[in-house]
């Protein structure tokens, strides 16, 4: 296998340094804008976003950071090549790695579906998740958060009410939805009789498929309310969303909701912690490569115990995370490929949540060690250091990124 995705992986890695690098930064440097309104008043919801951001959709498509696991070229070692090259691209790649968090959890979900369940929206939607296309690759959302139920996704107060075909309406508000800009979305609502909200399917959210615009483009009965002015992640379109008549497919059993959409969380905190590495690895390999360069009381910085001690720690830490990380992604290989066993099945199970928590807060103390072996370079924007830091945090914030 090695042999195989060596070469690639070593091609990839050199984009990341340049290209990709340049185009990240320039997402970074041109955040999104959201136009609610056009010249005569009227209301259009109009996301802008910079060419480096979008350069990004190709990359994705082209490099199959999505499709590799879904192709299964190298079976259950497939997820690790795939968690191998979003380790490097995540830094590099103006946080596009969010989108394709939620689009890999999307197409997992759409996956686990049985066949004589899916309807030929949902397949259409997998065959473009798992593309290398770009004209036809899709990035998937994940509409959860709410006012008043956070993290709490059982306590939605979004609700879906019968229109036609089997299909719904959803009516409600969601708080923080990251990469607006997708194509289709998964997100909870409980079923309703009507809009005031006399319950149909109990007192449980179900979970929902939805196309973001319709095909003449306009959206898809979404209101764009405004774009949350964040701590980091400052790249990544995230918005407040008001879904009022939204039509979405239902896609779980009544009140199922959240165990329907557990295999998409199971994916995203794969990638939240691949991301946690690749920010980890980003900020030791520079500050190494500086303690090389700079000279400080007639030495080089790596040349003073202290400092070479310093770099030592991260790099056990950092190699230790990395070697996690990559074990879970060869156990969640394992389980996509037939190949688990009972003991590596709950070993999964456990590793999941927690591999999420631990290097989330790892790579906080990491980047900020980093950014210190800097000095002062480090705390100046110009050197897009503090972009890694600042990015950093949003993974102990958020369950999906």
């Amino acid at each position: 296998v090695y042999n195989g995705i060596a070469k690639d992986l070593t091609r990839f890695g050199h984009r990341t340094a340049t290209d990709i690098l340049e185009n990240g930064r320039q997402a970074e440097l041109n955040p999104p804008q959201l136009v609610t309104h056009d010249a005569w008043g009227r209301r259009i919801n109009r996301l802008e976003t910079s060419s480096g951001w979008k350069s990004m959709h190709a990359v994705s498509a082209q490099e199959g950071l999505v499709a590799i696991p879904y192709e299964k070229k190298y079976a259950e070692w497939s997820r690790i090549y795939q968690v191998a090259k979003l380790s490097l691209f995540h830094c590099s790649s103006g946080l596009y790695t969010c989108p394709l968090a939620m689009t890999d959890g999307a197409a997992k979900v759409i996956e686990g579906i049985r066949k004589e369940k899916k309807s030929i929206y949902l397949l259409n939607a997998y065959s473009r998740l798992t593309s290398r296309d770009p004209e036809q690759f899709w990035t998937s959302g994940q509409w959860m958060t709410e006012k008043r139920g956070g993290s709490d996704v059982g306590n939605t107060e979004t609700i879906a009410i019968k229109y036609s075909n089997g299909r719904y309406k959803l009516y409600g508000d969601k708080w923080f939805t990251s990469a607006v800009d997708s194509n289709i979305a998964f997100t909870l609502a409980k079923i309703a009789n009507d809009k005031s909200n006399t319950p149909a399917g109990g007192d449980n959210p179900s979970l929902f498929y939805l196309e973001t615009r319709n095909p003449d483009g306009e959206l898809n009965n979404i209101n764009v309310n405004r774009l949350k002015n964040k701590l980091g992640t400052r790249q990544l379109p995230t918005a407040e969303l008001t879904l009022d008549g939204t039509i979405a497919e239902k896609v779980s059993e009544d009140g199922r909701g959240v165990s329907g959409i557990s295999p998409m969380l199971t994916i995203t905190r794969l990638h939240n912690s691949i991301s946690a590495v690749g920010s980890m690895r980003r900020i030791l390999t520079l500050a190494e490569a500086y303690a090389k360069q700079r000279t400080a009381f007639r030495k080089y910085l790596c040349q003073h115990p202290l400092h070479a001690r310093t770099l030592t720690q991260m790099e056990v830490e950092s190699r230790g995370a990395l070697l996690l990380v990559m074990e879970l992604g060869r156990l969640i290989g394992l389980e996509e490929c037939g190949k688990s066993n009972e003991q590596n099945l709950n070993l999964m199970r456990l590793l999941v949540p927690i591999t999420k928590l631990y290097t989330a807060k790892q790579a906080m103390q990491i980047v900020s060690e980093g950014l210190e072996c800097f000095g002062g370079q480090g705390y100046i924007e110009d050197t897009g250091l503090p972009t890694i830091f600042r990015d950093a945090q949003v993974r102990n914030n958020c369950i999906k990124i």
